[in-house]
This record gives structure tokens, sequence and C-alpha cells, in this order.
């Protein structure tokens, strides 16, 4: 029978309980992933899409004001008292 070392199970031990490998940390990782991703989609996204719901609305057959450029409808909406926030509208 041989005799291993001290050294040999310091090295070679695996610990018990891993954090990367937990479902928690995992679903930590990933949540935090898909709601920064998905504030930043949103708050660059919500402006354009704005935009296209004017152009839609304004830009139909029998409205006085219709709208045919992007510089236009910007200059209207960032006229407006609120400025940049009516985009968020």
């Amino acid at each position: 029978m041989t005799l291993i070392s001290f050294d040999y199970f310091i090295k070679n031990r695996k610990p018990k309980f891993e954090l990367k490998d937990s479902f928690f940390h995992k679903y930590k990782t990933l949540f935090g992933v898909s709601v920064i991703t998905n504030t930043l989609t949103s708050v660059v996204i919500y402006p354009f899409d704005t935009l296209k719901r004017r152009f839609q609305v304004n830009g139909g057959i029998g409205f006085s004001n219709q709208v045919m450029t992007l510089s236009n409808e910007l200059t209207i909406i960032l006229s407006n008292p609120k400025g940049f926030l009516n985009l968020y509208r």
C-alpha cells in the first residue's frame, strides 16, 4: 500500500460547490444581460417607432398636414415645448 502525500489532495481537490456552475448564478447572469439588452433596445428603437407612427397617421390621404420628409417631422416634434421627450410619447 502506497501513501499519498497531503499535497496531492490539496492540488486535486474539487470544491463542493462552485458558484459559476450553480443554477442561480446562471439565471442571474442571463437575467441581467436580458434586462440590459431590452432596456437599450427600447431606448434606441422607441423614437423611430414614434416617427413611423406619426408618418402613418399624418401622411394618410385626407389629412391636411402631410409630412413627407424625416427632417421636417423631426423639426415639428422637437419644436414642441417638451422637445426631445416628445419622441418617447
